[in-house]
């Protein structure tokens, strides 16, 4: 069951994807925000968690939820594991995980990377795309 938490994390993210215009999935995205919050405050359960994300300079989108659970995880094993949640499902979405140590001084904090979609024509405004005309490809050789 997903946590009132993680409900919030994902419209607070889906509304600064919308912002941003973020070229990626952004039900992958979603998704991933809700596996990584919900994660964090099952093993938190009441302190603190934190979700920051923002786009870097390649366009990636960056994804980091920290909480103050100090005991050691088993980290490499919950990415590597073959389960349809938690941080196996992240891994299995794609981009880059990672663990980190928190932005707050205690506790642990999961990095994850999302990388823009490549650029699909059936998805982009109408705007973007030229009309062109057989001449036009047949001038060059397309």
């Amino acid at each position: 069951m997903v946590s009132g938490t993680a409900r919030l994390a994902r419209l607070h993210t889906q509304n600064r994807l919308a912002m941003a215009a973020w070229a990626g999935d952004r039900t992958v995205a979603l998704r991933v925000v809700t596996e990584l919050v919900q994660n964090a405050v099952d093993h938190v359960g009441a302190g603190e968690v934190l979700l920051t994300l923002f786009l870097d300079e390649k366009e990636d989108l960056v994804l980091e939820v920290a909480d103050q659970e100090t005991e050691p995880t088993a980290f490499e094993y919950a990415i590597a594991a073959q389960k349809q949640t938690d941080l196996g499902l992240v891994h299995a979405l794609g981009g880059d995980i990672a663990l980190e140590p928190p932005p707050t001084g205690s506790g642990k904090s999961v990095r994850v990377v999302l990388h823009p979609s490549p650029f699909d024509p059936r998805s982009a405004p109408l705007s973007v795309l030229r009309p062109c005309s057989a001449s036009t490809l047949e001038d060059h050789h397309v």
